[in-house]
């Protein structure tokens, strides 16, 4: 059984957004004078909003490839085997971003909550990251029943299972 899941956009932020904006400029300039501009930005757009990072787990041949998709097409492909599946699990991290001015400067500490997929001790895959811990089980539970596997969260006191 193979599975083949998106785990986090390849362009976030502003990129992200850019292609948003730059969709609909691109559409309407090909119907203009300028069609070959409209072309190349409707193609940035498209380019900044498909492009992705994915997984595929082939549980039956025991491999797993990560690669970045672009299009729908599959480049930088990396093919790994293991030899048995664990678990996916969360763990917590604190990130920090210093805001400066010209007078003063602030720093904004909050947690985020990162998902991984581990086939031994010493090979896990990241998979996503997200603000909230109820929308990152969201995204995981997915991915780890079609993995028929369990989510533990490791980012409590005490590792608990997450039904």
């Amino acid at each position: 059984m193979i599975t083949d899941f998106k785990t986090s956009n390849y362009f976030t932020g502003m990129p992200y957004v850019l292609g948003f904006v730059l969709v609909p400029i691109g559409f309407g300039l090909l119907f203009s004078p300028k069609f070959i501009v409209g072309a190349v930005i409707l193609s940035a757009g498209v380019v900044m909003l498909t492009t992705h990072f994915r997984l595929t787990v082939d549980l039956k041949q025991k491999k797993y490839t990560e690669y970045i998709s672009l299009v729908g097409l599959k480049l930088d492909k990396e093919i790994h085997s293991f030899e048995q599946l664990e678990y996916v699990f969360i763990k917590k991290k604190r990130v920090s971003q210093t805001l400066h001015s010209r007078v003063s400067s602030n720093t904004i500490q909050k947690d985020q909550f990162d998902g991984y997929l581990k086939f031994s001790e010493n090979d896990k895959v990241h998979l996503m990251t997200f603000d909230s811990r109820e929308n990152l089980v969201k995204r995981l539970r997915p991915i780890a029943t079609s993995l028929n596997t369990r989510i533990i969260d490791y980012s409590t006191d005490a590792p608990v299972e997450v039904k």
